[in-house]
C-alpha cells in the first residue's frame, strides 16, 4: 500500500497524519529541542564524536529521553554515554535527573534488568530502514522537485522542492553513502556549467557542502558508493574515478575501452559490475551496448564478461539473492548471475516503463513511477516481480506522477527520525 503526501518544506510537519505515530513523535521531539542541544545532537549523529554532547543535570533528561524511544536510531554510543553519566551522578536520588519521566524510568528499568545489554554489549535496537530519494523531471518555483519514499511495509511519499539542485544540469547523477552511521547524498555532473561539480548533502544536519571539482566534466554517468569511496563511471569519458569522501581526494582506478554514457553499476562482493551504456566514440555511430565489465575494487583490475541478451543504456539495476536484476528502459528485465557471469531474460514488465525507480522489498523487485514509452502516459502503478514464479503483479495505484531522472536509496543502519530535505535547504 502506498500513502501519498505532499509536504511543505517550510512547515515543521513531516506529512504524517497520525498523531500517535511513534516516528512522528520522535521527529517532533527532535525539532522541539532547544537550539543548542539540537545542533549538538546533529553534530554527534553526523560525526559520532561524544565531545559534542557535554551532559549535565540540566540537559541529561533531554538526551536520555531519546534513548527511551525504542524506534529512535541514535547511535548506541549516546545510550552508553547517558548511562555512564547517570552512574556518575553524585546526587543521593539519581532519579531526580529523569524529572519524573515514566518513559525514561521504564528504559532505565530495562537497562538495570539486563534487557538492553547482552553479554556486556548493547543490542542493536530497531530494524534496517530505507528511503528512496527520487529526483523528478520537473521544476516548481525554480526548485528541483524531489520525492522521498519511505520504503516500509506501507510506503509513505513526501514531495519536496530543493533549490540547491537547480545548479546541476541535465544528466546529473546521485548516490548515497553511510558514514559513521549517518546518511549522506552526493550529486555530481550534468550538462553545462555543473559538469565538474560535486556536492554532499548531510541528511542529519540538513546542510549542503561543496566537494572538490571533478577532474573532467561528466553527464549521464553512474555513481556508486562503496564504504567511504564513491566511484564515477561513464558520462562521456572512459575513465573510472574514485572519490574518497573522508580525504576529499580523487584517483583514477581504470579506463573503459570506449567513452560511454548511461551505464548501470552494481556492487557484488569485491567487484563493481558495469552494465550496458551508449558509446560516444568519435569514429563510431552512437549505439547501445550489451557489455558487462567488472572492476576489482581491491586490485583495480578491469575485466570483460559475457554479453547480456539485449543492448541498452539507462534504466535501473539492483541486487537480490545474489543475482543482479537489470531493468532497461522499455519494460524488459534481465537476471545476471555474478557467480557464473551468465544472464537470461525474465518476464516482461506489465508496462513499457522508462524514467522509473526500482527497489527491493520483502524479497521482491518493485518498480514505481515512470512513463510508458509506448503509450506516452505516466505509469501510476507500483508493480512487484516474483523471481521464483517469474511473473509481475500490480500491487497498487498511485495518484502522483513519477517521471524520475535520478534516484538513490538511503539504507539507514536503524530507523532515523530525520527525513531527507525535511525543510528548505539553500
Amino acid at each position: 500500500m502506498l500513502e501519498e503526501n505532499e509536504t511543505d518544506t517550510n512547515e515543521q510537519g513531516m506529512g504524517f497524519q497520525n498523531p500517535d505515530d511513534p516516528i512522528l513523535k520522535e521527529r517532533l521531539y527532535v525539532q522541539n529541542l532547544p537550539d543548542e542541544e539540537r545542533k549538538n545532537l546533529a553534530k554527534f549523529l553526523s560525526d559520532g564524536c561524544l565531545q559534542y554532547l557535554q551532559l549535565n543535570e540540566l540537559n541529561f533528561h533531554l538526551f536520555f529521553h531519546l534513548c527511551s524511544m525504542r524506534t529512535f536510531s541514535v547511535d548506541d554510543k549516546l545510550f552508553g554515554h547517558c548511562i555512564s553519566f547517570y552512574n556518575d551522578v553524585k546526587s543521593e536520588n539519581k532519579l531526580d535527573s529523569l524529572q519524573g519521566c515514566a518513559d525514561c524510568k521504564r528504559a532505565l528499568d530495562d537497562y538495570e534488568r539486563k534487557l538492553i545489554y547482552t553479554d556486556g554489549n548493547i543490542c542493536k535496537r530497531g530494524e534496517s530502514f530505507q528511503h528512496g530519494v527520487l529526483f523528478l523531471n520537473e521544476f516548481a518555483n525554480e526548485k528541483q522537485m524531489v520525492i522521498v519514499v519511505e520504503l516500509s511495509s506501507t510506503l509513505k511519499v513526501h514531495k519536496q522542492s530543493v533549490q540547491k539542485l537547480t545548479r546541476f544540469g541535465q544528466g546529473f547523477s546521485v548516490c548515497s553513502q553511510i558514514r559513521n552511521d549517518c546518511p549522506y547524498i552526493f550529486v555530481s555532473g550534468g550538462k553545462g556549467r555543473s559538469g565538474r561539480d560535486m556536492m554532499e548533502y548531510d541528511v542529519i544536519e540538513n546542510k549542503w557542502k561543496t566537494c572538490p571539482q571533478l577532474r573532467c566534466a561528466r553527464s549521464n554517468h553512474a555513481m556508486i558508493s562503496v564504504e567511504e569511496n564513491i566511484y564515477l563511471i561513464g558520462g562521456g569519458i572512459s575513465s573510472i574515478v574514485k572519490y574518497n569522501a573522508r580525504a576529499k581526494r580523487y584517483s583514477t582506478v581504470g579506463h573503459l575501452e570506449k567513452n560511454i554514457s548511461n551505464p548501470l553499476v552494481v556492487q557484488y562482493q569485491k567487484f563493481l559490475y558495469i552494465f550496458g551504456g551508449r558509446t560516444l566514440h568519435k569514429d563510431e555511430e552512437e549505439h547501445d551496448l550489451p557489455n558487462v565489465k567488472k572492476l576489482d575494487i581491491i586490485t583495480n583490475v578491469l575485466e570483460g564478461s559475457h554479453d547480456l541478451p539485449v543492448a541498452f543504456s539507462g534504466g535501473q539495476a539492483v541486487l537480490l539473492n545474489d543475482k543482479v536484476y537489470i531493468a532497461p528502459p522499455g519494460g524488459s528485465l534481465i537476471c545476471f548471475d555474478p557467480k557464473t557471469d551468465r544472464s537470461r531474460l525474465c518476464a516482461h514488465q506489465n508496462l513499457n516503463r522508462e524514467l522509473f525507480f526500482m527497489f527491493v522489498s520483502d524479497n521482491r523487485l518493485c518498480v514505481l513511477g515512470g512513463i510508458d514509452n509506448s503509450e506516452k502516459t505516466f505509469c501510476r502503478t507500483l508493480d512487484r516481480y516474483c523471481p521464483e514464479q517469474d511473473c509481475w503483479k500490480k500491487e497498487s495505484e498511485v495518484k502522483t506522477d513519477f517521471p524520475i531522472i535520478a534516484s538513490c536509496i538511503l539504507q539507514y543502519p536503524r530507523k532515523c527520525p530525520v527525513l531527507p530535505f525535511h525543510k528548505s535547504v539553500t
